[in-house]
C-alpha cells in the first residue's frame, strides 16, 4: 500500500469552492431568467437537486438597499379602503391574463423535440411578461421560472376532469388566477370549483362578501368554504400537527348537484368517518419533515387497495390546484380521512403530482403549487405564503407594508427602543424601528456584537400573518363603505 499523499487546508478550500462553482452551475443551468433570450435554458438538469425548486429572479444589491432606506422613512398608515380593499382585475394587465398552456404534441414527437418546443414556449412567455411592463419586471410578482413545476401542473390538468382551485380566504383576490380560470372553463370547458379555505380566521363577513364579489364576476365558478383548526399544544411533538379542514361536507354536496360519479358513495363514506371517534387521532403524529419523499400514484394506489390499473372509463379525477401555501395538501388529507399527504407553512412543500382514491370512481390529484403572474407586490407575497420567509433578502419592506395596513405597534405592545431614543431628534415610527422595538422585547441579539437582531424580529413578525395569530386580510372593493351589515344582508338576499 502506497504512502497516503499530504492533504492540506489550502487544497481542501479549493475542492470546496469547486463544487459550490459546480452546484451554481447546475442552479443556472435550470433557471432561464439566468442568461440571455437567446441563450436561455428552461429546462433544468434531471440529475441535479435543483430540478423542482422554486425559481425566482434574483433582485440586484442596490434594490434592496433602496427598499431598507425607504424602511427607515417615517412610517405611513393607510386607511381601511385604500389599504385592505381589492379586486382581481387590478391585479392583473392583458399578459397576466394569459395562462401558459403546454405547446401541442403528438405522440410522434422525439424528446428532445418535445423538451424544446416547452423550453422555447417558457421562455418566450417570460420575455412577453417583461414586455407588458415595459421591461420594469419589479412591477411583477415573483412568478414560477421553473419548467419542470410547470410540467408538472400540464400534466395534472391533462389528467384531470374536475378542478378545485383553493385560495387562503384573507387573500382571495391575490391568490385567484384569472388566466387559469378562463383556460379551464373557457377552452377545456371543464367544471370549476372555489374552495376558500381558512375561513376560521376571518369574520363572516368576509366569506360573504368576497362569495358575491366572485358569483358576479366569474360565474363558472362554484363556491365551497372550508375551515382549519389547528390543535393548540406546547408540547414539541404536537407543534406541527396537521390541521383538519372542515367543510367536506359542502364539497360533497356540490358534487351531488354537478351530478358526478360517486357522490352518494363518497357521501356515506364521509358520514361514517365523521361519526368515527377515532378519526381525528389519525391525523397526529411528527410531520415536515422536509426530505421525505412524497409518494408515487402506483404506491398510493396500493396504499388505498386498488389494483394496477383499476381506474376506469367511468372514474372521475378531481385535481387540487393552488398557488403555494393555501392548505391544498390539508384539504386531501381532510377528504380522505387521513394523514396520506405533508403538509407544512413553508412554500413549496408538495414537489411532485399524487393521486389517492377517495372511492373506486374518484380520484384526487395533489398538484405542486404554483405562482402564477400578475402585479401583487413582492412584498404581500412574503406576507402570503408566496415567498419563503427564510429566503428573502430583506424583511423590512415586508414589515413595512404590513405596518401601513395593521397597527403592530398596539398588536404587539410596544415601546421606542433605547437606541431609536438615543439617536436624537424627535421621535417618530418607521418599519425599522419597529423591528428595533420588537428584538428588545424579545431580547433578541446578534450573538458576536450583541446588537438587536433586527432582522430575526421582522422574520418572526411576518410569520405571526402566515400562521393567523396577527390578521391582515383583503375583502373586494366598497366593503368598508357598505359597510357589514349590508354586505350580509345582499349576500342573503342573493342566495349566498
Amino acid at each position: 500500500m502506497g504512502r497516503k499523499v499530504a492533504f492540506s487546508a489550502k487544497a481542501k478550500k479549493e475542492q470546496l469552492q469547486a463544487k459550490r462553482a459546480r452546484k451554481r452551475g447546475g442552479e443556472q443551468q435550470d433557471n432561464p431568467d439566468t442568461t440571455g433570450h437567446d441563450g436561455e435554458s428552461a429546462a433544468p438538469n434531471p440529475k441535479t437537486k435543483f430540478e423542482l425548486l422554486l425559481h425566482h429572479k434574483k433582485e440586484s444589491k442596490a434594490e434592496i438597499m433602496r427598499r431598507i432606506k425607504e424602511c427607515e422613512e417615517p412610517l405611513t398608515v393607510l386607511k381601511a379602503k385604500d389599504g385592505l380593499e381589492v379586486t382581481v382585475d387590478e391585479l392583473h394587465n392583458d399578459t397576466t391574463r394569459i395562462f401558459l398552456a403546454r405547446p401541442p404534441w403528438e405522440k410522434t414527437d422525439t424528446v428532445e423535440a418535445l423538451n424544446q418546443r416547452e423550453k422555447t414556449a417558457l421562455i418566450d412567455y417570460i420575455q412577453q411578461l417583461r414586455d407588458s411592463v415595459d421591461g420594469d419586471e419589479s412591477r411583477l410578482c415573483y412568478f414560477e421560472r421553473n419548467l419542470e413545476t410547470w410540467r408538472q401542473l400540464w400534466r395534472v390538468i391533462e389528467i384531470s376532469d374536475v378542478f378545485l382551485y383553493i385560495v387562503d380566504i384573507r387573500f382571495a383576490g391575490q391568490h385567484f388566477s384569472p388566466a387559469l380560470y378562463m383556460y379551464l372553463t373557457k377552452k377545456l370547458k371543464k367544471p370549476f370549483i372555489l374552495a376558500f379555505n381558512k375561513c376560521d380566521l376571518v369574520p363572516e363577513e368576509h366569506t360573504r362578501a368576497w362569495t358575491d364579489y366572485f358569483r358576479e364576476h366569474f360565474p363558472a365558478a362554484h363556491i365551497v368554504a372550508f375551515s382549519n383548526h389547528y390543535p393548540v399544544s406546547s408540547k414539541k411533538k404536537f407543534r406541527n400537527r396537521l390541521g383538519v379542514a372542515k367543510g367536506v361536507d359542502e364539497l360533497i354536496r356540490l358534487w351531488k348537484e354537478l351530478q358526478l360519479p360517486g357522490g352518494a358513495f363518497w357521501e356515506a363514506q364521509f358520514n361514517e368517518w365523521s361519526h368515527d371517534t377515532g378519526r381525528e387521532n389519525s391525523f397526529d403524529g411528527e410531520e415536515d419533515e422536509d426530505d421525505q419523499e412524497e409518494g408515487s400514484a402506483d404506491e398510493t394506489k396500493e396504499a388505498q387497495g386498488e389494483p394496477e390499473g383499476a381506474q376506469t372509463s367511468n372514474t372521475v379525477t378531481l385535481a387540487l390546484l393552488g398557488q403555494t401555501n393555501v392548505g391544498k395538501s390539508t384539504i386531501l388529507n381532510s377528504i380522505l380521512g387521513k394523514h396520506v399527504v405533508q403538509a407544512s407553512s413553508t412554500p413549496g412543500k408538495t414537489k411532485y403530482l399524487q393521486t389517492h382514491y377517495v372511492t373506486p370512481d374518484i380520484v384526487l390529484c395533489d398538484s405542486p403549487g404554483i405562482i402564477l403572474p400578475s402585479l401583487v407586490s413582492r412584498a404581500f407575497q412574503v406576507l402570503g405564503g408566496l415567498y419563503r420567509i427564510s429566503e428573502c433578502r430583506e424583511p423590512f419592506s415586508a414589515v413595512n407594508y404590513l405596518a401601513s395596513r395593521v397597527n403592530l405597534i398596539s398588536e404587539l405592545k410596544l415601546q421606542p427602543s433605547k437606541e431609536s431614543l438615543d439617536d436624537g431628534g424627535e421621535f417618530f415610527w418607521s418599519a425599522y424601528r419597529i423591528c428595533e422595538s420588537y428584538a428588545e422585547k424579545k431580547h433578541f441579539v446578534t450573538a458576536k456584537s450583541g446588537r438587536l437582531d433586527v432582522s430575526r424580529a421582522a422574520r418572526e413578525m411576518l410569520s405571526f400573518v402566515i400562521t393567523g395569530r396577527i390578521l391582515l386580510a383583503y375583502v373586494p372593493r366598497g366593503f368598508h363603505s357598505r359597510g357589514k351589515s349590508r354586505v350580509l344582508m345582499d349576500c342573503e338576499e342573493a342566495g349566498g
